[in-house]
């Protein structure tokens, strides 16, 4: 799995090998080869993370940011954030 430890993702191993993404994961891990996140860290979740815990919406943080809720939610759960009901 030198392909991943090159900075190669799971799904181009997926296409390269023409296995199911179960298989490559299974590989790398009998490698003792670390996954790396799937979601990369965004550059403006701390940003996030202040906006949001002064009441702004991840929907009002994601249309400031040209990204969606989605990708929000994930980068305040990353901090650490238990998110508002």
């Amino acid at each position: 799995m030198r392909d991943y430890e090159r900075g190669a993702t799971v799904s181009e191993l997926v296409k390269k090998y023409g296995i199911h993404r179960a298989t490559v994961r299974t590989h790398l891990a009998r490698a003792g080869v670390s996954p790396r996140d799937r979601v990369p860290d965004d550059p403006n979740g701390d940003e996030y993370l202040r906006l949001y815990d002064q009441g702004v919406g991840l929907v009002t943080i994601a249309k400031s940011y040209g990204t969606t809720p989605s990708k929000v939610r994930t980068q305040l759960i990353r901090r650490g954030i238990h998110l508002r009901g």
